[in-house]
Parts: structure tokens; C-alpha cells; sequence
């Protein structure tokens, strides 16, 4: 079961991501929480996973002009995610 908090990844550097979760009570604010920084997407994820209720989702901004050297992984047995950037292959 899910939150329904909302939850933004962002990257803010080249190897530099945090993400932000809305405060409770979900939908009632516009107020969230930031954590990181974080040096790759999969961190953040990790770290978002481990310390707080399933938010149900969450958007990723990408800063544009970054090259990543992609670390593929497997996210199901159709998709690889990289776990550096987040992008799916």
C-alpha cells in the first residue's frame, strides 16, 4: 500500500541526486522534505526504500547536457535500469 505522498528525484550534479517527500498530511501541502545528496539515483531510491513508507511513485528531474557512463542493471526480467542516471534500457 501506498502513501500517495508525492516525491520527486532530482539530480542536482553530475554525480549529485537527492530526493524530496511531501510532509504529511499528503495532498493537504505543498510542503516537502529534502534528503541527500546522494551520488547516484539508485542511492537515493535506496535510501528513500529504506527509511520511509512507499510514496506510491515519484517524478525525476534530470539536469540536461549530462553524460553518464550507464551501469546497467536489471530491474525486471524485460527492463535494465541504469544506476547511475535511473534511465531504462
Amino acid at each position: 500500500m501506498s502513501t500517495g505522498a508525492g516525491c520527486r528525484i532530482n539530480q542536482i550534479g553530475q554525480n549529485e541526486w537527492n530526493y524530496e517527500l511531501q510532509r504529511y498530511p499528503y495532498g493537504e501541502t505543498r510542503e516537502y522534505n529534502r534528503y541527500g545528496p546522494f551520488r547516484t539515483y539508485r542511492a537515493a531510491i535506496n535510501h528513500l526504500d529504506s527509511h520511509h513508507a512507499n510514496p506510491g511513485g515519484w517524478m525525476v528531474n534530470r539536469l540536461e547536457g549530462l553524460e553518464c557512463e550507464h551501469d546497467w542493471q536489471e530491474l525486471n526480467k524485460y527492463t535494465l535500469e541504469c544506476s547511475k542516471c535511473g534511465r531504462c534500457k
